[in-house]
């Protein structure tokens, strides 16, 4: 069975397409296809580096929450238990970032092909890392203390309007 040619149409055949194009166009177009791929490319992969930083930074105040509630359910005060918990989880929450930070360091300083997204990877992953061990480890047991005390006081409101209310 013998292959049919397209049909002229518009622009004439296949063939005819490839010879009457201006030299370069086709060169042209692809590399604006290829500018056009990897600056979407560069805006979604940064956006996988935020995600794996918000796993870590969750990690990390959950288990700070975690010591700091602890601390509190032993009878330390409030700002004490969230100062221990900061201490406790400051070399391991440090460790853990400094570990993740050197391994993709390596991205940062990426050269060759595909070198731009990775780049773009290693920029949001290592500098995101780094501001998040120093301000999450700040933050968070104090975000926690202000939100532990706010909520005693309205428990203890609460228990004295149904003091009140019962006699």
């Amino acid at each position: 069975m013998a292959h049919k040619l397209p049909a002229a149409g518009r622009y004439g055949t296949l063939h005819d397409q490839h010879t009457t194009a201006p030299p370069g166009a086709s060169l042209e177009r692809t590399r604006k296809v290829v500018d056009a791929m990897e600056k979407e490319i560069l805006k979604e992969v940064p956006q996988i580096g935020l995600i794996l930083l918000l796993g870590m930074s969750a990690k990390n105040a959950i288990l700070i929450v975690e010591f700091t509630r602890d601390y509190h359910k032993q009878g330390v005060s409030v700002i004490q238990a969230a100062q221990e918990a900061g201490q406790v989880r400051f070399r391991p929450i440090m460790m853990t970032a400094l570990a993740f930070v050197f391994g993709v360091l390596p991205m940062l300083f990426a050269t060759g092909p595909g070198a731009n997204s990775r780049i773009a990877l290693g920029t949001a992953i290592v500098f995101g890392m780094s501001m998040n061990a120093f301000i999450g480890t700040l933050f968070v047991p104090t975000f926690w203390a202000f939100m532990q005390n706010l909520s005693d006081k309205i428990r203890n409101k609460a228990a004295k309007t149904t003091n009140n209310s019962v006699v």
